[in-house]
């Protein structure tokens, strides 16, 4: 819903926190499909009951706006979100400290390597403020990044990364929604011109 309507359909669903041009991204990855009625079975298998949580967001209009698609679609299924907006500051706080239930947040890979794109913001060693805001510790998804960070074939290093991908998707510290292209607008009579690969792709997420 997030894509087709308050984006128009003008970005591409994301399986994982690395976008189709980073190196070390697996497209293999299985996305998370929509299915309500599983929803519902999950949370009843696992005892809660009336579960109330807080998604803290920035002041931004695009994100209120899924913010409240957020808020909707988790109602279906029994979970009440109250959306917190927060000044800019006071969000990076928030979320650094670990207080908020679940937060909305935009991941840009300026460096094209997953090394950078997963290590940043999942491992463990980068908790809080440093950019691990969901505060994932998982050792075998930690000794994966370390592994390939290091590693110099190219095969070996693409596989240590697709299977931390596989683990985020299992555990879901973070939930991928969309990678939205670099793009830009240029008059006709601009010859030359080579659009930037930093800031593509990028994705909003929803972290837990």
């Amino acid at each position: 819903i997030i894509i087709e309507s308050v984006l128009s359909g003008a970005v591409e669903k994301a399986n994982s926190i690395l976008g189709p041009g980073v190196v070390g991204y697996s497209k293999e990855t299985a996305p998370f499909e929509y299915n309500p009625e599983e929803a519902k079975k999950l949370l009843e298998d696992s005892g809660y009951k009336d579960l109330s949580l807080t998604l803290v967001t920035s002041n931004n209009e695009l994100r209120k706006q899924m913010a409240e698609i957020i808020q909707a679609q988790l109602k279906d299924i029994g979970i009440n979100v109250k959306i917190e907006i927060l000044e800019w500051a006071a969000f990076l706080s928030a979320t650094g400290t670990g207080k908020s239930d679940l937060f909305m947040l935009g991941w840009s890979n300026s460096s094209g390597d997953a090394d950078y794109g997963i290590g940043s913001v999942l491992h463990s060693s980068m908790k809080g403020s440093s950019g691990n805001r969901s505060f994932f510790d998982n050792p075998t998804f930690d000794a994966l990044l370390d592994k390939g960070k290091v590693e110099l074939d190219p095969i070996k290093r693409s596989e240590l990364y697709a299977q931390a991908q596989n683990i985020m998707n299992e555990e879901v510290p973070v939930l991928p929604i969309y990678f939205m292209p670099a793009s830009a607008g240029i008059r006709e009579e601009v010859k030359g011109f080579v659009q930037s690969p930093i800031n593509n792709p990028t994705f909003y997420k929803l972290s837990f």
